[in-house]
């Protein structure tokens, strides 16, 4: 395996990560039902926003690799994807305070994706590179309004 191939690879497992995020906001927004809850309907908007453009963002670069998005079926799950999925909470809880609780959880668990992504053993563009430093930026920075919320309950 080229050295650019295995780092689309790893590129197409922070798509997977951002993919299988919009489901996990999705289900979580059809839980909030009750009346308490829905003032975290616009953090999970957000998240669900921000995993989308993410993932526009990381096909683009791939493109931008001359890698092939052709014949992906959104089900790309390697080490860096298993590093989310292994540190991250369930959305669950009985008040928005213990939720926001497990949403910084998986946060954390995306911010650890990230940084196993960039320190990826193969080199990689400089393109490439500075798109993921600036999307786990916006990450941190969704995290810290998570938290932020979360300390003013």
């Amino acid at each position: 395996m080229t050295r650019k191939h295995k780092f689309i690879e790893t590129i197409k497992e922070l798509i997977q990560l951002h993919v299988d995020r919009v489901v996990l906001y999705q289900e979580a927004l059809s839980t909030l039902l009750r009346p308490d809850r829905k003032d975290l309907k616009p953090i999970f908007g957000e998240m669900i926003s921000g995993s989308i453009q993410f993932q526009q963002e990381l096909k683009g670069s791939i493109a931008g690799l001359n890698g092939k998005m052709d014949g992906w079926d959104n089900e790309y799950k390697g080490a860096i994807y298993e590093v989310w999925e292994s540190t991250r909470a369930p959305l669950v809880g009985s008040s928005s305070k213990s939720i926001l609780e497990t949403c910084e959880q998986e946060c954390e668990a995306v911010q650890q994706a990230y940084q196993a992504a960039l320190s990826f053993s193969e080199p990689m563009d400089a393109a490439t590179e500075q798109l993921l430093r600036m999307q786990q930026a916006n990450l941190r920075e969704i995290q810290d309004e998570i938290r932020e919320y979360h300390d003013a309950l």
